[in-house]
């Protein structure tokens, strides 16, 4: 077992999608260069998955499927974005 941390980019949208070694833990969430990222310990021979993460505004609704608080990330145009995972939904998938 090889660990590691990686960054992913995280599209601001509803739900992001990561690709990362399955089983990654989620340890932080900040702005680099104007775009939002996930930083996440990982084990690099596990096999790759896809997880989705919840981005939520403030004052935008939560629906209660958003998971674990990962984070809250204010971004340099003054948006604050917080970040949840629910564990759940990662799945794994073939490399192509």
């Amino acid at each position: 077992m090889s660990r590691a941390i990686w960054k992913f980019n995280l599209p601001i949208d509803d739900t992001s999608v990561a690709v990362m070694p399955e089983h990654a833990i989620p340890l932080a969430v900040a702005e680099q260069h104007g775009a939002l990222y996930l930083w996440a310990e990982v084990d690099e021979s596990a096999p790759i998955a896809q997880r989705e993460f919840h981005i939520r505004g403030t004052g935008h609704p939560l629906r209660g499927n958003e998971g674990k608080y990962i984070g809250t990330v204010v971004m340099t145009g003054g948006l604050v974005w917080h970040v949840f995972n629910d564990g759940i939904k990662a799945r794994k998938r073939e490399v192509q």
